[in-house]
This record gives structure tokens, sequence and C-alpha cells, in this order.
């Protein structure tokens, strides 16, 4: 009876340890701590692979590249140099010289006279003479006329001469006033005349205030053209009172007349 008893009691213990080593496995596998075996491990489907068609793309062949070499680089070593080395030298004795004696002779001959020489005498070297720098004449200022009378500005003014009331295209001419210093018409009896000339031969004087309108009034053409003409006033003696005015006639009817005023600026 108690063979059985320890029998049993050795099975139960074996089972006991088997299932505690049953359940020490399993929980060893649920926490991955121990791979499975592999008969119990999960089968994974094998994916067939992609297959890779031929392409035209040239395959690069791997070639021998030639490992580079440690070069020596040559120091250059410096050659040593010979030292001059002080050789001793053989020292000379002084010996004894014989100097000889020159005896003098008199004689009867008579002392050496000294001739003077003559040292040639150069002329005094040449002066030069250098003539004076030329005087620059300048030519003498030509003064400026002192007019008696100025032209007034913006002259000469070009209007259409009217006659009658009407225009008239059948006429061109120069008028104008003459003023004094006080700034009023200058009389006729002053003697001043209005001298109007061309290139062309054409030339006419008339004395100042002849006309109750214009002052004074030359006619030039009996219709227009564009011809240019001078205008002065010149004194009783004929002289020129005042600087010449161009006058250009654009021959145009509506500036056939051309208008030059005048002003005195110093008695006369």
């Amino acid at each position: 009876m108690q063979e059985r008893t320890g029998l049993f009691d050795s099975l139960t213990i074996i089972f006991v340890g088997l299932t505690i080593f049953v359940c020490l496995c399993s929980a060893l596998l649920m926490l991955r701590i121990v791979a499975p075996p592999a008969m119990l491990s999960p089968r994974v489907p094998t994916l067939p692979g992609v297959a890779i068609m031929p392409s035209d793309t040239p395959t690069l062949t791997p070639s021998n590249t030639p490992t580079p070499s440690r070069t020596f680089t040559t120091t250059p070593t410096e050659t040593p140099t010979a030292t001059p080395t002080n050789t001793p030298t053989n020292t000379l004795t002084p010996t004894e010289t014989f100097t000889p004696t020159i005896t003098l002779t008199p004689s009867d001959t008579p002392p050496a006279t000294e001739t003077p020489t003559l040292e040639p005498t150069l002329p005094p070297p040449p002066t030069s003479t250098l003539p004076p720098p030329p005087t620059a004449t300048f030519p003498p200022a030509t003064p400026t006329p002192d007019y008696v009378f100025r032209v007034d500005p913006n002259m000469p003014q070009f209007v259409p001469y009217v006659a009658g009331g009407a225009q008239d295209c059948n006429f061109q001419g120069v008028s104008g006033l003459v003023f004094d210093m006080q700034l009023s018409r200058l009389a006729a009896t002053s003697g001043v005349q209005a001298f109007v000339r061309s290139d062309t031969g054409f030339s006419q004087a008339v004395g100042i205030e002849t006309d109750p309108l214009w002052g004074w009034l030359i006619r030039v053409d009996n219709k227009t053209n564009n011809l240019t003409y001078f205008v002065e006033l010149r004194g009783p003696n004929n002289a020129v009172l005042s600087p010449p005015v161009r006058v250009a006639f654009p021959n145009d009817c509506n500036r056939n007349l051309a208008v030059v005023n005048f002003s005195q600026t110093r008695p006369f």
C-alpha cells in the first residue's frame, strides 16, 4: 500500500512539473520571448517575383581602376662646402742691400738756359647778336559811331498799307516816326530826312513829318516783292544820323508797309 502511494505521488509530481513547464513555455511563446518551433511557425505565402524585361540601356562594365600609390619626393640635401684653411706661408727675411752712390765730377759745361714757350693766343669767342623780337602791331580799334538817333526796339514792323479806307496791294513802301529827346514827334523844321536805298539801285529821301498819318512815307514799288532795303536818317548836310536798318519784304499784301521808328539820343 505504501508502494502505491509513493508511485502515485511520483506521478503527481511529474505531471505537476510538466504542467508548470507547459504553462511557462506558453507564456514565453505568447510574450514572444522564445521563438516557436519551425513546424509550429505560420507559413508566409511567397509572392511571385516581378519579371524584368531586357532593355536597350547599355550595361556598364566595371573596369580596373589603378590604385594611387605613394610618391616619394626627394628632399634636397645640403652639400657641405669646403672651408678655406689658412695655410702658413714662408716669411722672407730682409737681407742687406748695397745702394750705389754717384759721384759728380765738375766740368766747364755752361748751365742750360730756359727757352720761353710761346702760348697760342685764342681769339675771343664771337658774341651772338639776337635780333630784337618783333613788335606786334594791332590795327587801331574802330570807334563805334555816336549816332544822334537810335532805332526803336522791334523794328521794322510790317502792316498792310491802307489808302482811302481800303487796303491797297498795288503798293510797297517804308514809313516811320522820329521822336526827340522828350519823346515828342520831331518837327520837320529840324531838317532831318529819311533815306531809303537798295542794292538794286533804288534810293530816295524824304523829309520827316511830310505825311500826317505815317510821319514820313516812301513808295519803293507799285507791287509787292521780296527785295531788301536799308533805311537811315540823314541831316541837312547829308550826314548820317542813325545806323542803317535792314528791311526785307516778305512779298505779302498784308505786310507791304514797313514801319521804322527812330528816337533822338543827344543834341545835334
